[in-house]
């Protein structure tokens, strides 16, 4: 169960995804928090970086999976030049590898787009409140693959 914390008011989220359907989406579940604000969004890497290092969000949900390279270097990018955005990857890689390579990369957090949308806002809050996460089918083999590794 995650935690019913409130994000400080007017926490500001830059989306990252090739999919408009996934950012109209993500834009309306976030727009209905009073405690965020979506202050921009992208569809490939050069907008995406481009737009968090002008925005200055607090987070960026980021997916894998995108135009013009991948979301992990993306993460790695944003950790060199903007490492007080926090990051969480939204992917539809449900698999302790890709979560595991994300949180390596630099990534606070990995929620797997099969989860339920209710989810979003309260893993965002979560993130902003200094915690991690990961979705809950992976997060025992991402602990484990981390231990052995």
């Amino acid at each position: 169960m995650l935690p019913e914390t409130k994000a400080a008011p007017g926490r500001r989220v830059f989306l990252v995804d090739d999919s408009h359907w996934v950012l109209r989406g993500l834009e309306v579940l976030i727009e209905q928090a009073p405690d965020l604000e979506v202050c921009g969004a992208a569809d490939n890497v050069a907008d995406g970086l481009e737009g968090i290092l002008r925005k200055k969000p607090d987070i960026a949900i980021i997916d894998l999976r995108l135009r013009g390279g991948e979301g992990r270097g993306l993460i790695e990018s944003l950790r060199r030049d903007c490492p007080q955005v926090k990051i969480l990857v939204f992917s539809m890689y449900d698999d302790a590898y890709h979560a595991q390579e994300a949180l390596g990369c630099g990534a606070h957090g990995y929620m797997s787009k099969k989860e339920l949308a209710e989810k979003v806002v309260p893993v965002l809050r979560q993130i902003l409140a200094g915690e991690s996460y990961v979705s809950a089918s992976l997060s025992g083999a991402a602990r484990a693959k981390r231990e052995f590794t």
